[in-house]
């Protein structure tokens, strides 16, 4: 038997054009079972655009503001305090001024942003002030005793 002679599946004349129309169509072959749908991670929200940049998880709060003017703060309060101490290191003994200076206006800064970042980054910032302010005052203690000196010496 050829293919022209077989008859169609639909038990319908294929050249019939309105016995075709009448008949259902054929039914596509079933799919096998697959797994079933695994739902959402908990924070993820099902969409077709992409997750926000933040997604939050369940019982966690959203992160807090930092403040980087407080740590830069005390971070160079603690380098001018390093710099100050060792009046022997004549490299470093005037290189603690102006990093001082630094750290007590960006510790002055960074407390005031951080009332408005509820207090947020409040310690460094006054970190920086206290120690910029006795790394401050421990250079010119050593200028003033090292002059002093001098000048005793050049009196002898």
């Amino acid at each position: 038997m050829s293919g022209s002679d077989r008859p169609h599946p639909s038990g319908a004349d294929p050249g019939l054009g309105s016995a075709s129309r009448n008949s259902q169509p054929p039914v596509p072959p079933a799919l096998p079972p697959g797994p079933p749908p695994t739902p959402p991670s908990p924070g993820v929200v099902p969409s077709a655009y992409p997750p926000p940049y933040w997604v939050p998880f369940y019982g966690t709060a959203p992160p807090r503001p930092t403040n980087g003017l407080g740590t830069a703060a005390g971070t160079l309060g603690i380098v001018a305090t390093v710099l100050a101490v060792p009046p022997f290191l004549l490299w470093a003994f005037g290189a603690s001024i102006p990093v001082a200076v630094v750290a007590i206006a960006l510790g002055g800064v960074g407390i005031s942003r951080a009332k408005r970042l509820g207090g947020a980054g409040k310690g460094m910032a006054v970190t920086g002030v206290v120690l910029g302010i006795v790394a401050l005052s421990l250079t010119l203690l050593e200028f003033a005793a090292i002059y002093l000196l001098l000048g005793m010496v050049g009196h002898m």
